[in-house]
C-alpha cells in the first residue's frame, strides 16, 4: 500500500469516480469499495532555547529550585504529528440494463479530487455474503448446532403515502408483501412512509412487516377532491410564479366550467372575473400545500438516511413514491442535503414509480365536469403529462446520484421490488 503526501484535509464531497469502461460509474451496482489513503507526517520537532553562557556565581548563592527551574526553560516535550486521511469510496457499477457488473480491477478507475487525478492505493471487491462469512468464521455455533445469521443487509422502505394515490398505493403494497416473503435470514427490513403515521425498525419478523404494510393508506396533506377548479400544484407554479398566461387561461376556463358560471352576454364580464378570483384563490393554495407536502417528504428522508446510517453492513433505501416538485430553491437546497448525506454516510437510494406506465385518461376524470373546449382538455391533459415527468425527476436523481436503481413506466412491480430492493 502506497501513500501520497497531501496537505490539509481532503474533501471527499468533490471526489468524483469515474470508469475507463463506463461514462457514469456512480449511475452503476456491484459495491466496490475504493480506499484512498493519504497520509502527512510531520517529523519530530524539537526547539531547543539557545541560553546564554552561564557567568560564573559563587557556589554558596546557588539555589536548587532555582536550577530545577532552569533546567525545565531550557528542555520541551519532544510531539509527533501525523495527519492521515483515510477515504471509502463506494462504487456501484451497472451495465446499460441495470445488471451488477463485478469483474471489474482498479485499473478500471480513475479517481479526482478537486480535478486533480489520485493514486488509489487499495482496491477490493465487495459481493453479497463475504461479511457474513467472515462473522461465522469467528463465531460460535449455538446449542441447536446452528451458526447464527448475521445480518449483512439493512433496508428501509419508504412509501410515500402523503403523494401515492389509493390504487397506486394498493398495488405497491402487494409486491412489497411478495418481496417481503424472499428475505433473506442475513436481511433486516424498515417501513417508514413520509406521513410519519406508519413505521417499522429494522427487524426480521414478517408478521410484524406484514401487519405494518396493512396500515398503509394515502394521507395526503392537501385534499384535491373536489377542488373548482382543478389546479394540481404544477400549474399552480405555472400560474403563480411563472406567469404561464397558458395554463391560467386553462384553469379559468375550467373554473368557468365546475361554478356552472352561465349567463348572458352583459354577465361574461362579472364571470369572467369570478372565475379568474377562483383560479388566484386556487392555485395560491395549492402552491403553499405542496410546498408544505415537498418538505415533509424530503425531510422524513433525511431522517431515514440518518436512522440506516446508524446500521453495519451495506445500507440501501427504497423509496416507493410516483414522485413530487422542488421548484422553490429551499426545496432545491433540502432535496440535495438528502443526496449529500446519503453519499457521506455510504446509503444507497433505489427508487420506484409506483405509477407504472403512466397514461392520461381520455376526457379526464370522470368524477368532476370536463373542460369547456376540446382546447382547453388538450392543454390540461398536456400539463398532467408534464406534471408526471417532472414529479419522477427527483427519483431518477435520487438513484442515479447515489448508485442505486429507478424503475418506472413498468407495471410489472414485483419486478420493480426485485431489482430495486435486492443486494447489488
Amino acid at each position: 500500500m502506497t501513500t501520497i503526501p497531501k496537505s490539509g484535509p481532503l474533501r471527499t464531497n468533490s471526489s468524483h469516480c469515474r470508469s475507463k469502461r463506463f461514462f457514469w460509474a456512480f449511475s452503476f451496482g456491484v459495491v466496490l469499495p475504493v480506499i484512498l489513503l493519504f497520509g502527512t507526517a510531520a517529523g519530530a520537532q524539537s526547539e531547543a532555547a539557545q541560553a546564554a553562557p552561564p557567568q560564573a556565581a559563587p557556589a554558596a548563592q546557588s539555589h536548587p529550585d532555582q536550577s530545577a527551574t532552569e533546567i525545565a526553560s531550557h528542555e520541551e516535550a519532544t510531539t509527533f504529528k501525523v495527519n492521515v486521511k483515510l477515504v471509502l469510496v463506494r462504487v456501484v457499477v451497472r451495465d446499460s440494463q441495470g445488471h451488477a457488473i463485478g469483474n471489474l480491477h482498479k485499473e478500471d478507475f480513475q479517481l479526482f479530487d478537486n480535478r486533480k487525478p489520485q493514486v488509489i492505493t487499495h482496491f477490493a471487491l465487495e459481493q453479497p455474503g463475504t461479511q457474513v462469512a467472515k462473522e461465522r468464521q469467528t463465531s460460535d455455533e449455538d446449542v441447536s448446532g446452528k451458526l447464527p445469521a448475521v445480518p449483512e443487509h439493512y433496508i428501509a422502505f419508504v412509501f410515500d403515502d402523503i403523494h401515492l394515490n389509493f390504487g397506486d398505493l394498493a398495488q405497491a403494497r402487494i409486491a412489497a408483501e411478495h418481496h417481503l416473503a424472499t428475505l433473506q435470514p442475513t436481511d433486516r427490513a424498515a417501513i417508514f412512509s413520509t406521513s410519519g403515521q406508519t413505521t417499522l425498525d429494522f427487524t426480521d419478523d414478517r408478521a410484524k412487516l406484514h401487519d405494518t404494510l396493512l396500515h398503509l393508506q394515502p394521507r395526503p396533506i392537501s385534499g384535491r377532491i373536489g377542488d373548482c377548479p382543478d389546479i394540481s400544484y404544477y400549474m399552480a407554479d405555472l400560474i403563480q410564479n411563472q406567469h404561464d398566461q397558458r395554463a391560467e387561461q386553462a384553469a379559468i376556463e375550467d373554473a368557468i366550467s365546475c361554478l356552472a358560471l352561465r349567463g348572458t352576454i352583459q354577465q361574461q364580464q362579472a364571470m369572467l372575473q369570478v372565475a379568474e378570483a377562483a383560479v388566484v384563490a386556487t392555485s395560491s393554495q395549492q402552491l403553499s400545500l405542496g410546498e408544505q407536502e415537498s418538505r415533509v417528504a424530503l425531510s422524513v428522508l433525511k431522517d431515514v438516511v440518518r436512522r440506516i446510517a446508524l446500521m453495519p453492513g451495506q445500507r440501501s433505501m427504497v423509496v416507493v413514491s410516483p414522485g413530487f416538485l422542488t421548484p422553490e430553491a429551499d426545496l432545491l437546497q433540502e432535496y440535495m442535503d438528502v443526496i449529500d448525506h446519503a453519499l457521506h454516510s455510504e446509503v444507497m437510494i433505489s427508487t420506484l414509480n409506483a405509477r407504472g406506465l403512466y397514461a392520461v385518461t381520455p376526457g379526464g376524470d370522470v368524477s368532476k365536469p370536463g373542460p369547456t373546449s376540446v382546447l382547453s382538455a388538450a392543454i390540461e391533459a398536456q400539463y398532467q403529462i408534464d406534471s408526471a415527468v417532472a414529479e419522477e425527476d427527483i427519483l431518477s436523481e435520487l438513484a442515479n446520484a447515489t448508485g442505486g436503481t429507478f424503475f418506472h413506466n413498468n407495471n410489472d412491480l414485483d419486478a420493480g421490488f426485485k431489482n430495486v430492493a435486492n443486494t447489488p
